[in-house]
């Protein structure tokens, strides 16, 4: 059971590095932007007021980056 846990969370390390890696190959603004929503919570309309963009583009923007680490996760 000990094994397994220490399994479990080697993984969990390996794929958050992977995921990490992964955003930096994304342009600044892109990785910025992904950082801001998923690891520091904020919603894309604070994101949004806080850049001086709408949330409409914020959303394309998050859309786009998902896409790009989607292709470079599967490669």
């Amino acid at each position: 059971m000990r094994n397994d846990r220490a399994d479990i969370e080697t993984g969990r390390d390996q794929m958050s590095e992977r995921i990490d890696d992964a955003i930096d190959t994304l342009p600044t603004e892109l990785a910025t932007i992904i950082r801001l929503s998923f690891f520091d919570g904020y919603t894309q309309a604070e994101i949004a007021q806080s850049s001086g963009c709408c949330q409409k583009t914020i959303s394309n923007r998050i859309r786009v980056a998902l896409a790009m680490l989607r292709k470079e996760l599967n490669d």
